[in-house]
Formats: structure tokens, C-alpha cells, sequence
């Protein structure tokens, strides 16, 4: 992967996250990213589009109020330059079997990103819990760094591959 490759990256965790954050500073070594992220915590709101959204600027990139989706559309087409990849994460918790299909936001940024034919990849962090409620987990940046060296490995394969 080139630093002249173009990456747009989204969550349905929201800009804050820590997830998103570990996925920028991997992938920022080896390509340009920008990234449009919710403004909150969107999880489980599958491919919903919003009729109009608010963007602000904020301190790692674009934080639109919507959907995952709604970030996609509107990476693609005002606030960046225009991706080689959209990768979508990393998505604190896992995104396994066809019940997230419909449901997931970091799933459904991905298949937003195909529709516009631009390749995509959506990543994810298993997080075992005990009673603790799920939104009450706190996930580190080191517990992300594995997941974030793999998805910047297979970003650079997938550009290079075309």
C-alpha cells in the first residue's frame, strides 16, 4: 500500500471510540485516511439512511449525526478525497453469522461502501464479558492492536492485489 492510497474509514461505534482510533493510527502508516464516523454510538442500526445529516469536524476527522451509512454516502461524496477502500471498524464486539447481516452498523458501512462499487473491509474485535453489561465494557487500545495490525495488512493486500 502506497501513502498515495486513499482509505475512508468508518465505525458504527462512534469517532471517540477507541476501536476507531487504533484502526487510524494502523492504517495512517501506509496510506492517506480520512475518516467520517458517527457522531455517537450507532451500533445495531443496520443500513439505515437518514433524509439529511449534520457534520461536524472534530479532532481524528468527520463526525456525521447518522448511521454508519449515512457516513459512507457522505465520505463518497463531499468530505474526502475519494477512497481506493472504505474500511469500516474495528467494531468493538464481534460480528458473527447471518443474524448481523441486517443489523450491524460496521457490516452495513461495508456493504453501503460495494453498492458504490468501492471495495471494503469490515473489521471487528471479539470482547469476552462476564455480568458486566456489554456498553459497560471498556475495550483498551492495546487490546485493539492486533485487530488493527491484521485489518492494515489486509487493506495493503487488497490495493495492492486491485
Amino acid at each position: 500500500m502506497s501513502d498515495d492510497c486513499e482509505i475512508l474509514l468508518t465505525n458504527d461505534d462512534g469517532i471517540d471510540s477507541t476501536g476507531i482510533r487504533a484502526l487510524y493510527d494502523a492504517l495512517s502508516e501506509h496510506a492517506n485516511v480520512t475518516v467520517v464516523a458517527p457522531a455517537d454510538d450507532r451500533s445495531a442500526c443496520g443500513r439505515s439512511l437518514s433524509h439529511e445529516v449534520e457534520v461536524d469536524e472534530r479532532g481524528l476527522g468527520y463526525a456525521v449525526h447518522g448511521t454508519p451509512a449515512d457516513c459512507v454516502v457522505a465520505g463518497l461524496a463531499e468530505l474526502g478525497p475519494y477512497p481506493d477502500l472504505v474500511v469500516a471498524g474495528c467494531n468493538k464486539g464481534a460480528n458473527l453469522g447471518e443474524y448481523v447481516l441486517g443489523r450491524s452498523g460496521t457490516i452495513s458501512a461495508a456493504v453501503e461502501a460495494a453498492f458504490f462499487d468501492v471495495p471494503a473491509i469490515a473489521t471487528s474485535l471479539y470482547v469476552p464479558v462476564d455480568d458486566t453489561p456489554f456498553k459497560e465494557v471498556d475495550v483498551t487500545a492495546e487490546e485493539y492492536a492486533e485487530a488493527a495490525r491484521v485489518t492494515s495488512y489486509l487493506a495493503e493486500n487488497a490495493l495492492e492485489a486491485g
